[in-house]
């Protein structure tokens, strides 16, 4: 289960302001903070890599043109965006094209 930053952030002030120093809500905490940073770390690569296959030529069939990737030339454009969202657990028309 992922928390929400503004509960990490709120969970550290009032374990701060009230010198809690319970072991298992303090490691809580810090796992939800961890968790947070791959996520930032794993969208990042994200973009990334977004930044270079917008460069990837396309052909009428909506095919990529070159190698890229892994991916071989005539592969659907579709099916790596796809890809992305699997790999990267994330909605491409959302997180990388901002609709």
């Amino acid at each position: 289960m992922e928390i929400p930053d503004e509960k990490v952030a709120m969970m550290a002030i009032i374990l701060s302001m009230q010198n809690f120093t319970d072991p298992v809500a303090m490691q809580s905490i810090s796992d939800a903070a961890l968790q947070r940073k791959k996520d930032i770390e794993r969208f990042n690569r994200a973009k990334k890599l977004w930044k270079k296959f917008r460069d990837v030529p396309v052909n009428e069939d909506d095919e990529i043109d070159i190698n890229w990737c892994g991916f071989t030339k005539g592969t659907p454009r579709e099916d790596i965006w796809h890809w992305f969202e699997e790999e990267f657990d994330l909605s491409v028309a959302k997180d990388l094209m901002g609709m």
